[in-house]
């Protein structure tokens, strides 16, 4: 588990007024039982903190405790508004609110792809780039010797890479000669099976990136590649991360205030 995919805890948690409200009437076991109920709505229910057909019994069996110390426990987590207690059915009060990264993780996902599909919907309309305009499955005319910032033409020679006209695959997918070099610099030819999937589910930017991090890791297998664009699908893209970082501090922030105005 990554970093970005723990639970989040106020650091002022323990002297929030709602906090030493619940130990006082429930003891320090029912901090241990709210903790236990995040950690299963990060699992179960990581949307909404909904915990369907999940009784206090049901509860009790998983914390190994007595059923009616378990019931004080969440009485004076409802009493104190860190659940909703319902018949079979737990909610964990805010759960969207201050577990953003499970709440919105199905956004950001979403998010991402539809920016892979608009960055590609944009090429069959066709792209300036400074190789030239081209459209997708329709690759720029270009001379690798003047247009090509990385190679000259005695590195096209000693790298045996021909020009050519067309870095369209048999898939339509278009290859630009940024990735060719980085595939190149990577692992030493610029042909790759991955990298037509890669550019259609990422994009060519986050590609480019990705190549870039394997070249400074001097990491010589597509695999590390692989896995770098994998984990930013499933936790989100660097500039997603930046945005959701800067969403923390901001509820970090609005926390700080709401405890001072109760206290």
């Amino acid at each position: 588990m990554s970093f970005s995919e723990h639970l989040r805890i106020d650091p002022n948690f323990f002297e929030h007024r709602k906090t030493r409200r619940a130990i006082r009437q429930g003891g320090f076991v029912a901090v241990s039982i709210l903790l236990k109920l995040w950690t299963i709505a990060a699992k179960e229910a990581p949307l909404n903190g909904v915990l369907k057909d999940f009784s206090v019994e049901d509860l009790a069996f998983d914390v190994e405790l007595d059923l009616q110390v378990v019931k004080d426990a969440v009485d004076s987590l409802s009493d104190n508004g860190f659940i909703i207690l319902e018949e079979k059915t737990l909610k964990i009060h805010e759960w969207e609110t201050h577990q953003t990264y499970f709440s919105e993780k199905q956004k950001r996902s979403q998010r991402a792809r539809e920016n892979v599909q608009k960055r590609w919907n944009k090429g069959a309309d066709g792209i300036q780039t400074e190789y030239g305009s081209y459209t997708t499955g329709v690759a720029p005319e270009y001379n690798l010797n003047t247009t090509c910032n990385t190679l000259n033409k005695s590195n096209i020679n000693k790298y045996n890479i021909k020009e050519t006209k067309d870095n369209t695959n048999s898939n339509g997918v278009f290859i630009s000669q940024n990735i060719q070099n980085l595939l190149f610099k990577a692992f030493g030819t610029t042909h790759n099976g991955r990298t037509e999937d890669w550019l259609s589910i990422h994009g060519e930017d986050h590609v480019s990136d990705a190549l870039k991090i394997t070249i400074d890791k001097k990491a010589k297998s597509p695999n590390y590649t692989q896995s770098i664009l994998d984990s930013w699908l499933k936790e989100g893209y660097p500039e997603d991360k930046e945005k959701q970082e800067a969403d923390d501090y901001n509820e970090y922030v609005k926390m700080i205030a709401e405890r001072d105005s109760d206290d």
